[in-house]
């Protein structure tokens, strides 16, 4: 039967412009839907016609021939006849009107027609509030927010935190509600629109410039939204976009002349605040609004208007409960654009329910169903942006089994049925007690071979056992089952056993064969024990599940932990990231783990053709499970995602063609970051001229003989941004640290480094300014996968990889680290986590985001300025570690550290994650430190002086080679100061000012 769909229904009816044209004595309106049944005299089945909650429903007849006699038939009693007329009108409807219906109308001249009408009688949620800012025009009074949705029936409209509004007369779908913003001088609002169908809630966003700076907000809205942003402060603020001042008097509100973007400045208390009001977004108004005070504070808010919808849903795929248990909830993490439409469970028995959602949020993440749970598939149903998913999960609910005893006489054999969740164990016991009662007086014994498991996998299963008489010792039995569940036993009473087993007469024949059976049994039980504790051991190592460290999160609300991890497992695969199988020559393993391992390999034509590579490459082991290999094709879909940067260990290409999945990636060097600040802990000197007045001057010789220039250097392919830009590189020309000053990325042609490496590399020493470039590339990677909304879950030293030119590159090689036997990876729960390098809200709430990323970057910091020693040296982690966290503690500033850099640690380690810096907070504020550094070396040498004369001529040249690159300085220098705003300077000066409050046990020395 084909089905003709009639939609009547809409938040807007006015849509239905074709029917209102053709029968003009019908409008459909918000009281009224029409029917024009001569639409469908050819239709073939039944018609489905919409109408809302509330609506009357009028049956055009105006294009019969003449005026018919009409009825209107629900089954076999008419509802309604009309003779003459040109309608017929139902009264308003309620979903109780729902059903088949029959219309059948007859001429004077006999011809009768009928046409099956299946009527739909629904409610709509409510619109996604619309909130403005409005009475703006007198200056003398703070302005008031209103709120507009719509929905059937009509929703009702509420403010958070007060019930003064004063709502306005509109008509019979459209709520409109009023109230002054006075009523929240220092805390945001939301109006949320609520009816019978569900809540939408719609917020304004607030950002207080007295409190933590430079916060950015992300925020996606769709065309057509409104767009209400607040800033507070007890200086005037104003609104920028890029450097666009948005407060010039002629944006300035009013109702009389209507701006795309306008501001309206109020004050209350002892604050001034200023609004940002956007009516109707459109793609054009997509950037980022900054909300600066007189003294340079700012907060952002990242606006995205974003028209295409999108939907994710994650459900697990089956769930085990007990019957006692059976009324639960089945539970959905959604996230999705611009609005969920529709969300409902279908049960097994095809029963639809709508879903639970969330109350006053602008964002529900968790969908459920709580009512009592049957087996069977259930499946969740949701829209949202023009996308539709389905998801199922399959529910099986245990019930206690009922056994069911027979007695084969002919067989001579003891039967039970039951039915039971499998897998499952199960068994026979006896008593060889006589007494009545056999709950109190047996001593039960297991009766050897009666033990059986059913290894199959469903939810009820048949399960038949029988028992042979002769084996049964004794009047009572007991059959026991045992699933995932429970156990559960049931005793057959007075079994009479006719075996010669319990002959009197034969007992002294039997004893032998009794003894017998009593040695089997043991054996049969010590068997069973062993395999049970190699069991056990097997269970107790299984490996997780791998996961990769690296996330993208996508942000579902407000919060900085209203977030969900992005699952690329759906996504498509790039294929001009395929690299061919047969140019990759296999070399040595460099690290394997639980999971995989990561072995170096030449790679031929990768970078250039005829050209071979450095690479290392990462790959599951030879038996590893389906869902691992899914695991590893999902974080290479994501890698590619993210793209380049220099300080991350890249993605070079990949084989995923037939054979093992391999990703190949960079090949760095000198290893992990831990390990070469641990190896090179002797070579460390404060400073280069420091170096220099002890044992360096031969090395400091060979290092400045000429090399070749910038010119002569092979390009690299990517566009990598060179390190000695904003870092002591610039530098290196008088420095010991003797490698290229060009593009240090592992795309360069090996060969232009082999002799160099090879000749000054064991001469080269460490100083304060290499752990600063180490810290400022490690947060410029940051900043970078920050700014891809991706978290890396485990930054630390090992985890940060160092190459040529001394750049240091993040990386993720939990595949390929043996976590079991790393000390630094600490039981917690039924996983093995990094806990000294986690934030609170990571260890005691799960929770990870870019700050708890910051709080990892503080650790790290530790690491590089503490020269490779593990975080809190001599703490053990106990139950105290974990409450001198929560309290606060912070470690003491590291040996070679100053003052400055350790402020910045502490500010790291904030215990509130909104009180931490941003990685590009950290990004200027470590390149303010470089560029200090770099001014201070160029007065240093220019200063130097000997009264050795062999050195006179050696530092001549360090004096005019320190004037050759002054230049470079000053382009360093103009580096930095694109990343170093005002606002961060300002942050700089509030580290120092801290940390000069904080009491340091080693205080480093100064320079």
């Amino acid at each position: 039967m084909i089905a003709v769909v009639f939609l009547l229904c809409a938040v807007k009816l006015q849509c239905s412009d074709g029917i209102a044209a053709q029968n003009p004595a019908c409008v459909p309106s918000h009281e009224v839907a029409c029917f024009v049944p001569a639409d469908y005299q050819n239709a073939f089945g039944s018609v489905s016609v919409e109408v809302c909650v509330g609506q009357k429903l009028i049956i055009s007849l105006e294009d019969f021939s003449e005026f018919p006699v009409c009825h209107w038939i629900r089954g076999a009693d008419p509802i309604l006849t009309v003779n003459g007329s040109n309608s017929m009108v139902l009264p308003p409807l309620s979903e109780t009107d729902s059903g088949e219906f029959t219309l059948i109308c007859e001429t004077s001249e006999g011809t009768r027609s009928s046409l099956a009408v299946s009527l739909h009688v629904v409610m709509k949620r409510p619109t996604k509030p619309k909130l403005t800012l409005d009475q703006v025009d007198n200056k003398m009074r703070s302005p008031f927010f209103k709120c507009i949705s719509e929905g059937f029936p009509k929703p009702t409209l509420e403010w958070s935190g007060h019930n003064n509004q004063a709502d306005v007369s509109a008509n019979g779908v459209m709520a409109i509600s009023k109230i002054s913003s006075s009523w929240f001088p220092t805390s945001g609002v939301m109006c949320c629109a609520t009816n019978a169908e569900g809540q939408e809630c719609s917020q304004l966003y607030d950002y207080d410039l007295d409190t933590e700076l430079n916060e950015v907000s992300n925020n996606i809205v769709s065309p057509g939204q409104s767009l209400l942003l607040r800033c507070r402060k007890k200086e005037k603020p104003v609104w920028e976009k890029g450097s666009k001042n948005i407060n010039a008097p002629i944006l300035e509100c009013s109702s009389k002349v209507k701006n795309e973007i306008c501001f309206r400045d109020d004050g209350q208390g002892n604050s001034f605040i200023s609004y940002l009001f956007i009516e109707s977004v459109n793609v054009d108004h997509s950037g980022t609004y900054t909300c600066r005070s007189q003294d340079n504070k700012t907060k952002s808010a990242d606006i995205h208007v974003q028209a295409e919808g999108f939907l994710s849903v994650q459900l697990d795929k089956s769930l085990t409960i007990p019957a006692q248990n059976a009324f639960s909830c089945l539970q959905a993490s959604v996230s999705y654009h611009p609005v969920l439409q529709h969300c409902s469970w279908e049960a097994p028995d095809k029963n639809m329910t709508n879903c639970v959602r969330e109350i006053w949020v602008t964002k529900h993440r968790t969908v459920k169903r709580c009512d009592a749970l049957k087996s069977g598939d259930y499946k969740l149903h949701l829209e949202a942006g023009g996308k539709k998913e389905t998801k199922t999960i399959s529910v099986c609910v245990v019930d206690t089994p009922k056994f069911k005893f027979g007695n084969n006489e002919v067989n001579k054999r003891f039967t039970v049925e039951t039915a039971s969740l499998v897998p499952a164990n199960y068994t026979w016991m006896s008593c060889p007690s006589n007494g009545s009662i056999c709950e109190t007086d047996c001593s039960w014994k297991e009766i050897p071979e009666a033990s059986q498991t059913d290894s199959d996998v469903a939810c009820e299963k048949t399960i038949k056992s029988s028992l042979s008489r002769e084996l049964v010792d004794g009047h009572c039995l007991k059959f026991c089952l045992t699933n995932s569940i429970d156990s559960w036993c049931e005793i057959q009473y007075s079994v009479y056993s006719t075996s010669p087993l319990h002959s009197t007469a034969s007992a002294n024949t039997d004893d032998g064969s009794l003894m017998v059976l009593k040695v089997g049994s043991v054996i049969l039980l010590l068997a069973l024990a062993i395999v049970t504790v190699v069991l056990m051991y097997f269970v107790k190592k299984k490996k997780p599940q791998y996961q990769p460290q690296l996330q993208i999160i996508q942000m579902v609300g407000p919060n900085d932990n209203d977030y969900i991890y992005i699952n690329f497992k759906e996504f498509g695969y790039d294929l001009k990231w395929e690299f061919p199988r047969e140019n990759l020559e296999l070399g040595q393993e460099l690290g394997s783990g639980a999971f995989g391992m990561v072995v170096q390999a030449k790679a031929y034509g990768i970078n250039k053709p005829g050209v071979s590579q450095q690479v290392a490459v990462k790959m599951l082991k030879e038996k590893h499970q389906t869902v691992e290999k899914e695991a590893l094709m999902s974080e290479l879909k994501m890698l590619t995602h993210i793209g380049h940067h220099a300080n991350i260990v890249n993605l070079l290409g990949a084989c995923t063609d037939t054979g093992p999945t391999y990703l190949i990636f960079q090949y760095c060097c000198y290893g992990d970051l831990l390990n070469y600040l641990k190896t090179n802990r002797e070579r460390y000197h404060k400073s280069v001229t420091d170096a220099f007045n002890k044992d360096r001057f031969s090395s400091l010789y060979h290092n400045l003989q000429p090399r070749k220039s910038f010119g002569e250097l092979d390009t690299a392919v990517d566009n990598y941004v060179p390190m000695y830009s904003c870092t002591t590189r610039g530098q290196e020309d008088i420095a010991l640290l003797t490698v290229n000053s060009g593009d240090m990325d592992s795309f360069e042609d090996p060969m232009i480094h082999e002799d160099l490496d090879d000749q000054t590399e064991d001469l080269q020493t460490l100083t304060f300014d290499d752990l600063l470039s180490f810290a400022f590339q490690v947060a410029k990677g940051m900043e970078f996968l920050s700014s891809k909304n991706c978290i890396h879950r485990d930054l630390a030293a090992r985890n940060v990889l160092v190459t040529k030119g001394r750049r240091v590159k993040i990386g993720d090689f939990g595949l390929a680290r043996d976590i079991d036997n790393d000390s630094n990876y600490v039981v917690r729960g039924n996983v093995r986590l990094p806990v000294k390098w986690m934030a609170p809200e990571s260890t005691f709430q799960g929770i990870y985001t870019m700050k708890s990323d910051v709080w990892a970057y503080g650790i790290l910091l530790w690491e590089i300025f503490s020269l490779g020693v593990t975080p809190y040296p001599g703490m053990k982690v106990d139950h105290m570690f974990y409450s001198m966290i929560e309290r606060g503690f912070k470690m003491d500033c590291p040996y070679y550290a100053n003052e400055s850099v350790y402020g910045m640690m502490c500010k790291c380690w904030a215990l509130d994650p909104s009180n931490r810096p941003s990685f590009s907070k950290l990004v200027s504020f470590m390149c303010d430190q470089l560029t200090d550094r770099e001014e201070q070396l160029y007065h240093n040498m220019l200063d130097q002086t000997s009264s050795d004369y062999q050195n006179a001529a050696a530092i001549l040249d360090i004096s005019a080679l320190t004037k050759q690159n002054e230049n470079k300085n000053q382009s360093a220098n103009d580096y930095c100061q694109t990343h170093a705003t005002e606002e961060s300077k300002a942050e700089v000066s509030d580290t120092d000012a801290v940390a000069a409050d904080e009491k340091l046990v080693k205080p480093p020395d100064t320079e």
